[in-house]
């Protein structure tokens, strides 16, 4: 709901309308998702968010990492506002305004 995105945006420190945005993107990409997002979701997301033409564009070793970092508890899904979370951690960057670019400055790429 939107109160519960909004919410979840303050709990991670993210713009309501980043927030809004992602939530857009995974229900276009995922529109019968339930908010708990699988590896697969999360996979399908990172590629879009990296503007990948092709599942090889992102290595999957890297996805495997994002995904490993994303789902600390180990759990099949994650909550969206875990995603939020981990997001804000790599990808948002009020300096930055390409999304990738950003995420790989953080991780030293």
């Amino acid at each position: 709901s939107p109160g519960d995105l909004r919410l979840a945006a303050e709990r991670c420190g993210m713009d309501l309308r980043d927030a809004e945005k992602l939530w857009d993107t995974y229900r276009k990409l995922f529109p019968n998702g339930t908010g708990q997002i699988c590896k697969q979701e999360f996979e399908g997301i990172l590629r879009h968010l990296m503007h990948a033409k092709e599942d090889s564009d992102v290595p999957h070793e890297r996805l495997e990492r994002f995904w490993v970092e994303a789902n600390a508890k180990q759990h099949r899904t994650i909550p969206f506002e875990e995603f939020l979370s981990w997001h804000t951690r790599y990808f948002t960057d009020p300096e930055e305004h390409d999304d990738t670019s950003a995420m790989y400055m953080k991780l030293g790429v």
